[in-house]
């Protein structure tokens, strides 16, 4: 069962997600890769809705691997400047779903983005230091070190 509260907080969420222009994120080739930025609307959605049942054991779902492609490339080991519009909707996410396995899903996902690089492909709305700085400072809570503090 969801409470009221978390389901107010998705729809805060999920306004703040309608707000925001993802196309400014269009023909960036990042890692070589055709990337579209207008899928993100869909992957956060997704999120802000998930339940447990969402998630497999093998976590090869379509949606699990949309959201992993949306905002980087995990094989490679990097992060997209995308992030600087997702990375905090994403943590409030992360700190308000109701689904563990949402929210282990994503504790595992900024784990490996605070310890990736950028890959700001042909984007001109950052550079690549700026990107590392901003991810690392938001993701310091889901290094290795805070982790296991938290989880010991």
């Amino acid at each position: 069962m969801v409470s009221t509260t978390t389901k107010k907080n998705m729809n805060k969420i999920l306004n703040k997600v309608k707000e925001i222009n993802w196309s400014k994120y269009e023909n960036d080739d990042y890692y070589g890769l055709d990337y579209d930025p207008n899928k993100i609307p869909e992957v956060l959605e997704f999120l802000i809705n998930a339940k447990d049942s969402d998630f497999s054991e093998t976590h090869d779902d379509k949606d699990v691997l949309n959201l992993v492609y949306a905002f980087g490339h995990d094989h490679a080991g990097l992060y997209y400047p995308v992030l600087f519009d997702a990375l905090d909707l994403l943590i409030e996410i992360e700190q308000s779903t109701s689904s563990k396995k949402c929210k282990n899903c994503l504790i595992a996902l900024f784990n490996d983005y605070y310890y990736f690089s950028p890959d700001i492909g042909k984007s001109k709305l950052c550079i690549e230091q700026e990107l590392q700085d901003f991810v690392r400072n938001k993701l310091e809570p889901y290094s290795d070190e805070n982790l296991n503090m938290i989880n010991p």
